[in-house]
């Protein structure tokens, strides 16, 4: 970034951060102590392109309201789904170019079991040599067929999506694009088509990849990647990861054809790890995740026929984030 640029971002960053300082918590707003962490959070975190876009939309936001309308847009769109688990949604059209920049998140998405064709896990381990990325673990299906051999660490891998197929859709992956426009130059955007290809996925251990959704691990891009972890990490999971802290993403001898993860996908992750750890708002993400996961475990059980029921924490857990909206 030349000189020139720089100052500029610097006194585009200064002014959004400002009208950040001015803002004053109104009594419906949900969360609304997390607004000014989140928002200077985003504005350090977000690439060059996005960070800009922010940071003009935060110093013309005329309100307090329409501030945390910001905010909440952020948070039910590029950082919640990146957190859920989601199904492959149905590819909605492309609106009006002149639609308004923040696009509402679809809600119905976000819970669903998320589907991992068996294809794309086969392709990612072949080019991954049949091993975790980041520990180096042997998979546990291969080592049986290896006939268990005297390897000392294996487990159970999963084909890890590095953005989730609810950003399949149009109107999820717009959010993402607008805070992070380098990804949707990778394959010409994320698309039900090409979230399955290789380079939007690795072989990870099944609980690394539960921290990797998590946000408290995560590749940092360099020359190499560097291992990020962040507090909320197990610690008993330390002691799994590369001594060095940088890992090298290679293709095995007889995978060469296989697409590695792309750089600008691994990067969006990294960041809003970053963000999420930063502002706290990934606890309270995944708080309401769990909450409603166990109402919709305990649901059929609690039900009262005779109407006593408090739905009012189900539609609280459930529809939490277009509360925020």
């Amino acid at each position: 970034m030349s000189t020139e640029l720089a100052d500029d971002w610097s006194t585009l960053a200064a002014k959004a951060q400002a009208r950040v300082s001015q803002y004053k918590p109104q009594q419906h707003q949900q969360h609304a102590n997390f607004l000014p962490v989140s928002l200077n959070a985003f504005i350090t975190w977000l690439p060059e392109g996005g960070r800009e876009c922010l940071a003009r939309d935060i110093i013309g936001s005329k309100s307090d309201n329409e501030l945390y309308d910001i905010f909440s847009n952020l948070l039910t769109g590029p950082a919640t789904p990146m957190r859920a688990r989601s199904k492959p949604p149905s590819v909605s059209p492309s609106p009006h170019a002149k639609r308004e920049a923040h696009v509402e998140a679809v809600a119905a998405t976000l819970t669903q079991p998320e589907k991992r064709t068996s294809q794309f896990k086969e392709l990612c381990l072949k080019r991954d040599d049949n091993r975790c990325v980041i520990t180096g673990e042997l998979d546990i299906e291969y080592w049986e067929e290896l006939n268990r051999p005297e390897e000392p660490y294996f487990g159970r891998t999963e084909g890890a999506h590095i953005i989730p197929f609810c950003y399949a859709s149009w109107e999820s992956a717009e959010v993402l694009y607008r805070c992070f426009p380098l990804v949707r130059q990778v394959q010409e955007g994320i698309s039900t088509e090409t979230i399955n290809d290789t380079s939007n996925g690795m072989t990870l251990r099944a609980n690394i990849h539960d921290e990797f959704r998590r946000f408290t691990i995560a590749l940092k891009p360099t020359n190499v990647y560097e291992v990020k972890t962040f507090p909320r990490f197990p610690k008993w999971d330390i002691s799994a990861l590369p001594t060095s802290s940088t890992i090298h993403l290679t293709q095995a001898d007889d995978a060469q054809d296989v697409a590695l993860p792309k750089a600008a996908l691994l990067d969006c992750h990294y960041r809003l790890s970053e963000i999420l750890n930063a502002s706290g708002m990934g606890h309270v993400i995944d708080r309401y995740l769990r909450d409603w996961e166990d109402i919709k475990c305990e649901a059929p059980k609690t039900l009262d026929e005779a109407g006593r029921t408090n739905v009012n924490a189900f539609l609280q857990a459930g529809l939490w984030e277009h509360a925020l909206a």
